[in-house]
């Protein structure tokens, strides 16, 4: 003989109205997403610039041991020397027969 009986039945009407709710919430929660992926994106520039500084300090670093401190000093007067004989409207090819004979890059 029964004595019990018990029916589970969640509401239809109840299945139907969280339907909207949960529309809503995935709404809300949207910009807060996109904010976080721009704080993550942010920090990975941040992060990018710094490796980028880190590199260029590297390089930097590199060149001054490979490259004689000479050279770069007796390279950038030559420069020098020919951008003022350019600017007194010389010759090109003057100023270059002028300007390098007096420079002696060192290799």
């Amino acid at each position: 003989m029964l004595t019990n009986v018990s029916i589970d039945k969640a509401s239809e009407l109840e299945a139907f109205v969280t339907i909207p709710l949960k529309i809503a919430q995935a709404v809300v929660e949207l910009p807060a997403q996109i904010v976080q992926f721009r704080l993550v994106d942010i920090k990975g520039e941040g992060d990018l610039l710094t490796a980028q500084g880190n590199l260029i300090n590297a390089l930097k670093s590199y060149q001054d041991i490979v490259s004689p401190p000479a050279a770069q000093t007796v390279g950038s007067g030559a420069d020098q020397l020919l951008a003022a004989c350019l600017q007194t409207n010389a010759d090109v090819g003057a100023c270059r027969s002028a300007v390098l004979p007096r420079a002696r890059v060192l290799r």
